[in-house]
This record gives C-alpha cells, structure tokens and sequence, in this order.
C-alpha cells in the first residue's frame, strides 16, 4: 500500500523521477557495453557473466543522476586472479568503449563515460550467497536481489519512498558511505525505506526514536547484533548477518540526519532535497584556509590522510593554547583543503603553566628554566613565554611536522579567510546548513 505523501513530498518525486529518455539510455548503454564485454571474454577465453547492478539496475536513481554499475561475475578464484587476469580484460573492453580511469577499491576496476553516462566495470566473484562473498564487492548482486524482492513484495512505490530518502540524505550531506562523507550508502537507504515502510516512517523513527546506538533487527536479534557490531548505527546486513550495513555511518552524520529529519517534522520543505546555494559569506570568527597540493591518488586515499592531518592540525593547535572552534575538510582529487575557525588567532606573549603538587617528586622538574612561579591551593604554577602567539606561524610549524603519503604539506598555503565565496566554505563560513 503506498504511504501517504505531503504536497512537498509529491512535488518533490516529480523533479526525482527519472525521464523515459534516462531509462532508454540505461537499457542501451548497458547492451552496447555487455556487447563489448563479452566479446572481449570469448577472446580471451575467459568464462564471466555480465550483468547490471546498483540504482540502474534496481530503478532507484535520481534523475540526472544515472550510472551504470556493470558487474562482470567470474567463477570463484583469488584476488590475484582478479588483478592478474580479470582485470586486464575489463580494461580492454573499457578501452573499446571510451576513456578510461582505473581506479581501487579492494581490487581494481574501471570507469569510463559513454554518452555523458558514468560507467564502471567491475569484477567480482559469483558466490553461492553473500556470506561466501571472496571480495567486498561480490555482495552486491546478493543486494540487487534482495532489494527487487522487495518491490515484488510491496510494490514499486517502495522505489519512491528510496528515492526521496536518498535525496533528502543527498540534500543534508550525508549519503555516500565513503571515506569523504562516512554516511548512508544507497543499499542502506534501501534498508531503511523498506523496514521503515517508507520516507516518512524513516524520518519518523530517527526524530522520535533514534539514540545511539540505534539498532535495526533486520537478520539479528538486537541483543546479537550489539554484541558484534559497534557504531551509533547497526543495521545487520540482510544478506548477510555478519555484517554491519551501516558500518561506515558516523556519529556526525547520524547525529546531522537525526536533527534533519526533527526539523523536517516540523515543517516541511524542498530545501532539504535541493539546498540552496549560500551566498558569499565573511567570518564572523577568525577563519584560516590551508591548501594542499595532492598526489595522483585513490579519492579514499587522498581524504582518509586529509582527515588524519587535519585531526593531527587542530590537536596540536588545542595544545598550543589556540581554541579552535571547529574544522572542514574539501578535496577535488588534486588539491585538497582545510578549514579552521578560531576563537581567537592572536595569543598573548605570557601563558599560565599549571604543574603538579609541591609534593609531587615531579615538582623540582616543573621548576626548572622558570623565572616566576607559585603555589596555589597547594599546587605548581607558573609564568612562561608561549611558543606562538599567531595561528597562521603555528599552522605552517606543526604542517612541516606531519607527514602524508597523497598530500604534499610543505607546499601548503595558508590564508586567512576575509570573504567565502566557494560553495564548500560559505556553508562553513556561515555557521548553519543550508537546508536549516
């Protein structure tokens, strides 16, 4: 039975829908690309069954969103065998098809663009189910699967409850469970519209029900699933129960969704699915940008080190005496930047070091090199010159001091921020999300 939706939920599914014309390209690339595939297979005498997977496949994209995800299923091997063999095939015929770009995920694969589509070919194992899965990505069948039973069992509307809940989580900035945004995957959006029975009861559940961690018995007991899985989310994976859906979900990201959808509730708006683009904002607080030049690298690569180097940035910075408020993290693959804002960026020339108790056998150490202390309360403190009394010198400091294999810190650029005019640093420029 389909669910009831508000005036801004049916307008909405109106600009989601794919057109018949999205759907009629679907159905051609993939012939042409199947075509190719297996034509490259039979050469090579390889045994492997073409197929589509993902949003094409299930009928779940958004409109202008298409891309084709082209699983070629090979009979179970090793992962050598994939790298060795497998791949250079899909390479061949990738080659016949466009331009194209090799990329890695736990084994390589392709991607290339036909016709303004996105296309990638990937290997995978064919298992007997998904707890047999060899790599990560021979699941996904067992996903597809599972998700068309779905419809067969409650009917297509269930593909437009998964397309607003993955608008609305597109909208906010949290759909995508790599590395860049550690939310919701599409499959796990699938999940949850359909235990949910919908958008609504998804939005529903996270603004009344969800607190961490939130646990969905989807294939285990709650009890079972707390004790293998952790995260403010677990979803047991429906195919597969030792697995955690929602694994790459993060506290922030829940946390922005739970908030999101409270707000939703209220009132409803289209802004959540399409937020507008902030004006050009100027800092109310100290703001800093630090660019860095980035190496050809894996995007997981490239933002799992921008992550780790900015943690690294705003803890030494919090030791230095510096308060920084918050950070941002954007990259395009060959530049990468960092946000800061500070509560203040100029420090006073003096600092109050707190040591330990006079009777601490540390205490005559703390001593040492100072030239005014005293007692209070019966413990240590003393006067002492700060290292750095400006963040901008503190930052270029502690970036020689990092290291990072993708990202090229000693060419980094610091600027302070006087005016955010890129869509990224206005959103954090301006202290609040778009589509609040």
């Amino acid at each position: 039975m389909t669910p009831s939706r508000s005036e801004v939920e049916r307008e909405v599914l109106e600009e989601l829908r794919p057109t018949r014309e999205e759907v009629r390209l679907r159905d051609e690339l993939f012939v042409k690309t199947k075509s190719v595939l297996e034509d490259v297979l039979k050469k090579r005498g390889l045994e492997g069954e073409v197929t589509l997977q993902g949003s094409a496949r299930k009928g779940t994209w958004l409109r202008g969103s298409l891309e084709l995800d082209v699983f070629v299923l090979f009979p179970p091997k090793d992962k050598e065998w994939i790298k060795e063999v497998a791949f250079p095939a899909l390479l061949e015929a990738a080659r016949a098809l466009g331009e194209p770009e090799v990329r890695f995920a736990e084994h390589p694969y392709v991607r290339t663009v036909i016709k303004g589509v996105p296309v990638e070919i990937v290997p995978a194992f064919k298992v007997r189910s998904a707890s047999e899965a060899i790599t990560a990505v021979d699941r996904t069948p067992f996903h597809t699967e599972w998700f068309l039973q779905q419809v067969r069992a409650l009917g297509d509307w269930i593909r437009d409850e998964v397309r607003l809940l993955k608008a609305f989580m597109k909208g906010i900035g949290v759909y995508g469970a790599e590395i860049a945004v550690q939310g919701f995957s599409g499959f796990l959006c699938e999940v949850l519209a359909t235990y949910y029975k919908g958008f609504r009861g998804v939005i529903e559940a996270a603004a009344r029900e969800w607190r961490p961690p939130t646990v969905l018995e989807t294939s285990l007991p709650k009890e079972e699933a707390l004790k293998r899985f952790e995260g403010p989310l677990v979803v047991p994976d429906p195919t597969d129960p030792k697995r955690n859906a929602a694994a790459a979900v993060s506290l922030n990201a829940y946390s922005t969704f739970i908030i999101a959808s409270k707000l939703y509730s209220v009132k409803p708006s289209k802004k959540f699915f399409f937020p507008p683009k902030p004006a050009p904002a100027r800092p109310v607080l100290p703001t800093y940008v630090v660019e860095v030049p980035a190496l050809r690298a894996p995007p997981e690569t490239v933002w799992g080190e921008l992550r780790r180097v900015a943690k690294s940035l705003v803890k030494n910075l919090r030791s230095l005496g510096f308060e920084v408020t918050r950070f941002a993290l954007w990259s395009d693959g060959s530049a990468a930047k960092i946000a800061l804002e500070f509560l203040q960026d100029s420090l006073p020339e003096w600092e109050v070091a707190k040591g330990p108790p006079a009777w601490s056998p540390h205490a005559l150490r703390f001593l040492r090199d100072k030239e005014s202390w005293w007692v209070d309360e019966g413990r240590l403190f003393a006067r002492r010159k700060r290292k750095y009394t400006e963040a901008k010198s503190a930052i270029a400091d502690i970036l020689k001091k990092l290291k990072a294999k993708s990202l090229i810190l000693e060419n980094s650029k610091i600027e302070r921020v006087e005016l955010a005019e890129e869509r990224w640093l206005a959103e954090f420029v301006s202290g609040r999300p778009p589509w609040s």
